[in-house]
């Protein structure tokens, strides 16, 4: 959702106004091309819902792209905190087995 270019500008304005601590989510998951196919078989087995509900199953759809935690967003924490990417760097790896991690930064 949003570039590390982005999450730095909003981190700096939170980081500004605020001395807590701040929480940061991230998605760890492996990106997914978009299929055509796939999705067209999601629209015909929901059509029911859509017209039930007076949507049109055509309707383009505006879904939020969360791009996976990488190594610029794992550098970006670590600059806005305690060097936490030795830390997360393991958290990832071990994100087969874990559907969600935190990072703290205690004070």
């Amino acid at each position: 959702m949003l570039s590390v270019e982005k999450a730095r500008e909003q981190i700096n304005i939170i980081r500004q106004r605020v001395s807590a601590p701040v929480n940061m989510n991230f998605f760890c998951h492996s990106a997914v091309d978009a299929d055509s196919a796939r999705e067209a078989g999601w629209r015909q087995r929901l059509a029911p819902y859509y017209k039930e509900l007076g949507l049109d199953p055509a309707a383009p759809v505006n879904a939020a792209n969360r791009a996976p935690f990488d190594a610029a967003m794992c550098e970006l924490v670590a600059i806005h905190g305690e060097d936490n990417a030795a830390l997360i760097a393991g958290r990832l790896a071990d994100r087969a087995a874990a559907g969600e991690f935190s990072v703290s930064r205690r004070q």
